[in-house]
């Protein structure tokens, strides 16, 4: 079943796709603000042998962004 472009669905699609990307946006703005983009050295994880980071603030703000 096609959605309309007037539809409800489709309208809170968009809507959806538009908070996540606004979260993104401002999630790069905090690691970039912070500084905290090279806390994590190794992808994935954090660092090697740990998939989590510690309980330092800037490895917790790159790996959740």
């Amino acid at each position: 079943m096609p959605l309309r472009a007037d539809s409800p669905a489709l309208r809170n699609l968009f809507r959806l796709a538009s908070l996540f990307t606004f979260l993104a946006v401002v999630g790069g703005s905090v690691v970039a603000a912070t500084e905290s983009g090279a806390a994590c050295p190794t992808w994935p994880g954090c660092f090697p042998g740990q998939i989590a980071p510690g309980w330092d603030l800037n490895p917790i703000i790159e790996f959740t962004h």
